[in-house]
């Protein structure tokens, strides 16, 4: 059975084609690119509606989920104001920091960063080279014209007379150097932030793109 509303349609393309071939050739060739740009503009106009309603309601879903994060955050400080005051601001900044890798994870950035991603693997064979090596040398007293012969290479070969006993030597890069981590997900050089946190919470997330990595001893790995 044809629905009722197929026969105007059917009539209304009929007229069309009736008049369409009753013009001359630029006419028809107009009236084509006319119709072409037609469904162009429509199709703009339908993908412009459904990419709005769909940043509210990524919007909205984004916006319930932080109020209640912050409600919850509310009502532990209330707890933590009777039973310890201190803890206050250490969670509130916890929050801060969630809710920036939250966002970050929502809304990343389109600028990538000029650094290159590194694998993990690469990273941890990166921090092998680069971290430092001590040498606890044992000086005997009785044994004061006997040379110190393991160094390193191109590490000085001092002997047990200038070397006072039990004294650290350190191999490589100089131990107070701070070494440079890059982010496995988008490339970001650590900032000293991020080392800061690592060093305290042994935990941290990416400044850029919000990647979580865990400190196993002094090395940022991701989660």
């Amino acid at each position: 059975m044809i629905p009722d509303w197929f026969v105007p349609v059917v009539d209304w393309f009929n007229q069309f084609v009736t008049f369409y071939q009753a013009q001359t050739l630029s006419v028809q060739v107009l009236l084509i690119v006319l119709i072409v740009l037609g469904f162009v503009a429509a199709g703009f106009v339908v993908y412009g509606a459904l990419w709005l309603a769909y940043q509210i309601i990524k919007i909205s879903i984004i916006g319930s989920i932080l109020l209640v994060y912050l409600i919850v955050i509310s009502i532990a400080s209330l707890f933590l104001l009777a039973i310890d005051a201190r803890k206050i601001e250490g969670i509130w900044n916890k929050a801060g920091e969630n809710t920036r890798c939250f966002m970050n994870k929502a809304y990343p950035s389109k600028n990538k960063a000029t650094a290159p991603a590194m694998a993990p693997k690469v990273v941890a064979a990166a921090i092998a080279q680069t971290a430092p090596q001590r040498i606890i040398i044992h000086v005997n007293d009785t044994a004061s014209s006997q040379a110190v012969t393991e160094a390193t290479p191109k590490q000085e070969v001092a002997t047990a007379r200038e070397v006072p006993p039990e004294i650290e030597i350190p191999a490589g890069p100089a131990a107070t150097s701070e070494r440079k981590y890059f982010c496995t997900a988008c490339g970001t050089p650590f900032s000293s932030k991020m080392n800061t946190v690592l060093g305290q919470r042994s935990t941290c997330f990416c400044e850029h793109c919000g990647q979580k990595f865990t400190g196993y001893g002094s090395n940022p790995v991701p989660a």
